[in-house]
């Protein structure tokens, strides 16, 4: 089967080099990858903002990131996923995100409580020592808007990602319910909520 590489050149004095990025069976996909890596070279913005992070101890590369991005957008279940894999944010600051935090309309999100255990059994939301504010990729904000409009034709909660009872997720329920949601998809590796984040920064959460 033909492979379809892409490849940067490393340039060491005289010296040049050929390192492979990933690794893709479909040229479509190999195509689509490079398109994204094109729009992010062209902007000056991301483009100072990005840096070259490498590791020998990753269990992924960017074509699993590539892969898991395709998934969570196609599945509504995996929003929360997405939503790190998109911004890092961090698990407890997800489960304690309210519709009041985000503002759609301009793109982006206020990071400012958590959800963390008080005891062994008792979670709480605290207020965060600092406040931020995360930018939302596009395709984030259409997926957000999509479903708070599905979540209006039944009950809209005042989290964003609620249970059952309209409370607040669990961190250590999210976690777990990755496993069990990823068992019915084509991926084979074991990735965590923790994986996410790392992936994110990996990719300096330009994929």
């Amino acid at each position: 089967m033909i492979k379809h590489e892409i490849v940067y050149v490393q340039t060491n004095g005289n010296k040049r080099k050929r390192v492979r990025i990933c690794q893709f069976d479909i040229e479509s996909e190999a195509q689509e990858c490079i398109r994204m890596i094109k729009w992010v070279t062209r902007n000056r913005e991301l483009k100072q903002q990005a840096n070259l992070t490498e590791s020998k101890n990753l269990e992924w590369d960017v074509k699993d990131i590539y892969q898991l991005q395709r998934i969570f957008y196609q599945h509504v279940n995996f929003l929360p996923y997405l939503f790190i894999l998109a911004t890092g944010i961090r698990t407890g600051e997800l489960c304690a995100l309210t519709w009041s935090d985000v503002d759609l309309k301009n793109g982006k999100v206020i990071i400012n409580k958590t959800v963390t255990r008080q005891r062994k059994f008792k979670w709480d939301v605290s207020n965060s020592r600092t406040t931020r504010v995360i930018k939302l990729p596009e395709r984030l904000i259409k997926e957000l808007s999509l479903y708070e409009k599905r979540l209006n034709h039944s009950t809209r909660e005042e989290y964003i990602f609620a249970n059952i009872n309209g409370d607040f997720l669990l961190p250590d329920l999210l976690s777990r319910k990755l496993k069990l949601l990823l068992e019915h998809t084509e991926i084979t590796k074991d990735i965590s909520v923790k994986d996410l984040r790392k992936m994110y920064k990996f990719s300096n959460g330009l994929l």
